[in-house]
């Protein structure tokens, strides 16, 4: 999934702060927040292959943490649950550890944004102009933009492998930056029958509807994770998440859990785009 103005999902912070959000919700499981936990960890210790093993041997860990932390992740490994409390205190000592590369990465980041802005003035005298990456040609779900939150008027469509999106800024060079709206649509097909916990977070506000039926509503919701469990048939069914950004960042996150499995994108394999958002 591409998109203008993305912000990079291998950012520490912005994992931290989607495991927050879950954590912070009482109607949401701790399990929610797992996959953002175990993220963020991968980025700190540079993807391990046994998070567990990798966690007993973290220097900047005190010995307790060492054997607390990394029990727990052989819990979860062994398919049992653990604490909202647990994971809180790992999103603490991960953000004390990540600090300093933060402030790196901060560095780093403008030393790169100043040869992008040369190497953009260079291509504005060769071109005359640059172009903006309007997002993927392929992908699962079908992403339409409008420039008002009542979704009519002129749009913008592309393709996206999932429904994760953060923009600073417009989300498409013909959309404006601020009070916009985005309907992501794709088709569900599932071979038995399956219970879903379906997870959103947004900024400012979104819905969610299964098959036409709304199934969650915080469109006057903002950062806060909403969860709602459905069990469904097999066959095809129609996805539709309904967006919308007042200003400032703008956000779109929808995970699921498949009957008690670990959260996290629904897989490309069990979706299908289709072009008319209205049915699959």
């Amino acid at each position: 999934m591409t998109a203008p103005d993305e912000l990079s999902k291998d950012s520490i912070e912005d994992v931290l702060a989607a495991a927050e959000a879950l954590l912070h919700d009482p109607v949401a499981s701790p399990r929610f927040a797992v996959p953002c936990v175990r993220q963020a960890w991968a980025l700190t210790l540079k993807d391990p292959p046994e998070l567990s093993a990798a966690l007993r041997e973290h220097e900047a860990l005190s010995e307790a943490q060492r054997g607390r932390f990394a029990d727990t992740w052989k819990l979860l490994e062994d398919g049992e649950s653990v604490t909202r409390g647990e994971l809180l205190e790992q999103v603490r000592v991960l953000r004390r550890t990540s600090a300093p590369t933060n402030r790196r990465m901060l560095y780093g980041a403008w030393a790169l944004m100043a040869v992008a802005l040369l190497g953009i003035l260079i291509l504005r005298m060769v071109s005359g102009s640059v172009g903006i990456t309007q997002g993927s040609s392929v992908g699962p779900w079908r992403v339409e933009v409008f420039a008002i939150k009542e979704f009519r008027g002129p749009s913008a469509v592309f393709r996206a492998a999932d429904a994760d999106f953060k923009w600073k800024g417009p989300p498409h060079e013909t959309m404006p930056k601020d009070k916009f709206a985005t309907r992501l649509t794709t088709c569900l097909e599932l071979d038995a029958p399956t219970k879903i916990d379906f997870v959103m977070v947004a900024n400012d506000g979104a819905r969610l509807f299964v098959d036409g039926k709304k199934a969650l509503n915080a469109w006057n919701v903002s950062g806060k994770a909403r969860t709602v469990t459905r069990q469904l048939a097999a066959g095809t069914h129609h996805i539709v998440i309904e967006h919308h950004d007042k200003r400032g960042t703008a956000s779109i996150n929808l995970t699921a859990s498949l009957n008690g499995g670990l959260p996290g994108p629904l897989a490309p394999a069990l979706l299908r785009y289709s072009d008319d958002p209205e049915r699959c």
